[in-house]
């Protein structure tokens, strides 16, 4: 019933500043609309994400297949893409490469058995490992 109220509209791309949606997440949330972003498809995202964190020199980690998305906001950004192989990725046993990664890109897509004891590892190895930034 709601398509059909809707058809009309289907072919609209969303309102871009989202404000219903922000203001109803914001409010579940229990947060400020102004915390909330949300993009127009995953590139819209990641540029959005690149251009709030990334500065010159500044180092994105990614697998090699990937969206181009990330290198190229990595590359409008003045960042440095640092391409991992997967063959590194499967698993991530050597977190060495990444500490001074500003951007950790993680696909899904490479880890069809879940992420869950990934980011564990992940968040396991820099709680003992702190570091800083040059």
């Amino acid at each position: 019933e709601a398509v059909k109220n809707e058809i009309e509209n289907i072919n609209l791309y969303p309102e871009s500043s989202s404000r219903l949606l922000r203001e109803k997440l914001a409010h579940k949330l229990k947060v400020d609309k102004e915390m909330i972003i949300v993009g127009n498809g995953e590139d819209d995202i990641i540029d959005l994400i690149g251009m709030a964190f990334i500065n010159e020199a500044d180092e994105v980690i990614t697998g090699e297949i990937t969206f181009p998305a990330y290198e190229t906001v990595a590359k409008i950004m003045g960042g440095k893409l640092i391409v991992i192989l997967l063959e590194y990725l499967q698993p991530l046993g050597d977190y060495r490469l990444l500490v001074y990664g500003l951007l950790l890109v993680i696909m899904i897509s490479y880890y069809p058995q879940g992420l869950i004891g990934i980011l564990r590892e992940i968040s396991g190895y820099f709680k003992k490992n702190r570091f800083q930034r040059n």
